[in-house]
């Protein structure tokens, strides 16, 4: 049987941030956990961190994906 997750995005500033969310093994709680998080590139040369961005989101749509 597979975890179902809840899946949370929160941008805080220039900062994103993707979170799960789901029962505990023993079912008397709940585990969140902070899964990545990256920098938004805002200007020019802060291109960059498109790359991480990208991989942000390509590890979001495998999560997806696996659910």
């Amino acid at each position: 049987m597979k975890k179902v997750l809840a899946f949370g995005i929160n941008i805080v500033k220039t900062t994103i941030i993707l979170s799960t969310l789901n029962i505990s093994e023993a079912g008397d709680g709940y585990v969140f956990k902070e899964l990545e998080s990256c920098q938004l590139p805002i200007n020019y040369e802060d291109r960059q961190k498109y790359l991480r961005l990208f991989n942000f989101i390509a590890n979001f749509i495998l999560l997806l994906k696996d659910q």
